[in-house]
């Protein structure tokens, strides 16, 4: 990759890498888990079980790959687990918006605020000469059918729990005489 950079200041790229950093990535799935533990147990488990699917879906795909790095001395790069573990955090962040009833505006910016975040990470991972660009794309597979998953689970349950909350505080027509669950 050193031809295509040719001396080229890739300071820039290398400050986008603090959107996939483990830190934030470990504490941020722990916020999300424990937010959603508090409004809906369900929303808690779907982050925990969808950020491990995504975790062992990755592992798995490398161990059958094994496919070398661009680069001598780094480990398989196919799917890159920096780029699926911040790209399935970020759409967590994302789902949980939406599930508790963010207005649409919010999580439809945040999801195309996600879509830049992951995209951002790619290319600096590809600038760096760390991964192929096959790499990303079998990277934005596993993210897809991790937060497809997620979303299903959620699906299943009626989204909006501070809707749901403001419609009972108000005593609406629709809510009286039904059972939420919670």
């Amino acid at each position: 990759m050193e031809w295509l950079l040719d001396g080229t200041d890739t300071s820039i790229w290398d400050r986008a890498a603090i959107f996939g950093a483990n830190w934030l990535i470990i504490v941020g799935t722990i916020v999300l888990a424990v937010v959603g533990f508090i409004f809906e147990k369900r929303a808690g488990i779907a982050v925990v079980v969808t950020t491990l699917f995504a975790f062992v879906l990755t592992r798995f795909i490398r161990s059958i790959v094994g496919r070398a790095a661009p680069q001598e001395g780094l480990d398989s790069s196919f799917p890159s687990p920096e780029i699926v573990q911040a790209g399935v955090f970020w759409g967590l962040v994302v789902m949980m918006l939406w599930w508790l009833g963010a207005p649409r505006l919010i999580w439809q910016i945040a999801l195309e605020l996600v879509v830049v975040i992951a995209l951002v990470l790619s290319i600096r991972l590809l600038v760096a000469g760390e991964i192929w660009p096959s790499d990303a794309a079998g990277s934005a597979i596993v993210i897809a059918l991790s937060l497809i998953t997620a979303a299903a689970a959620l699906e299943a349950n009626p989204p909006g729990y501070f809707a749901r909350r403001l419609a009972e505080k108000a005593g609406s027509p629709d809510t009286q005489g039904t059972i939420v669950a919670t």
